[in-house]
């Protein structure tokens, strides 16, 4: 997770947002896990982020 964090910090100093499509998704949350999006927001906020938009089976963009 950490590794993503630091990859999605850089991408939003550069671009000032980060999309992350559901294969790296996949990876760290179980599209079939009932609380996703609630674990993804945890995860931004624990990182310094904030989630601006989700949609299952697509992507999430991070934003500062």
């Amino acid at each position: 997770m950490q590794t993503l964090a630091e990859h999605i910090r850089n991408e939003v100093k550069s671009a000032g947002y980060c999309p992350v499509y559901e294969e790296q998704l996949a990876r760290l949350w179980s599209i079939d896990d009932q609380n996703r999006e609630a674990k993804i927001r945890s995860f931004a906020e624990e990182s310094g982020l904030r989630l601006r938009f989700y949609c299952k089976g697509q992507c999430a963009v991070f934003a500062k």
